[in-house]
């Protein structure tokens, strides 16, 4: 054994065990921190990733098709194709309606924040209700680049059918 062959003391050897036993328990918590995301590429049954500081899932989930969802802003197109790369569902049964995404930006754009600034606020705050509109708040444009990025997180295909649902969900 290691410890015996260099003649350690005691005080040396439990150094030596808790040492050993510290960073096995720290690759123990780095290892469930990475184990928790999502692989790359895969989409998850509407659970958003990086976590938000809040967030509050509902019981249920809403049926959406391509023509349902309004989404303003020049990142609808991307977001629409990526949402939606099959044939329309918007006119199925299951849908629960037309619905908007409101968008709301309570700072205005400065011309020259073409990438975000250290100083930036990019928190938002997104509500999908049961019935009605979604919104999305945010104080500066790049919260609603997060936002939007959260909102298409929650969307996912069932059971590999044209069909979506839309996780109910509140965040802060």
């Amino acid at each position: 054994m290691l410890i015996r062959r260099f003649n350690w003391t005691k005080n040396q050897q439990m150094f030596l065990y808790i040492f050993t036993l510290l960073l096995f328990q720290l690759g123990c918590i780095s290892s469930q921190e990475f184990l928790a995301a999502p692989p790359p590429g895969l989409r998850t049954n509407g659970e958003v990733w990086p976590l938000p500081q809040q967030i509050s899932y509902g019981r249920k989930s809403r049926v959406v098709g391509k023509n349902s969802i309004e989404i303003l802003y020049s990142a609808s197109k991307p977001l629409e194709k990526w949402l939606f790369p099959e044939k329309d569902v918007s006119n199925d049964e299951s849908t629960n309606g037309i619905f908007s995404l409101k968008i709301k930006v309570n700072k205005g754009c400065i011309d020259n924040d073409e990438y975000p600034q250290q100083e930036m606020i990019e928190e938002y705050w997104l509500n999908v209700p049961e019935k009605g509109d979604a919104t999305l708040e945010a104080t500066e444009v790049w919260g609603i680049v997060r936002g939007l990025e959260t909102f298409s997180q929650l969307i996912y295909r069932v059971n590999d059918t044209v069909s979506l649902l839309l996780i109910l969900q509140i965040i802060n």
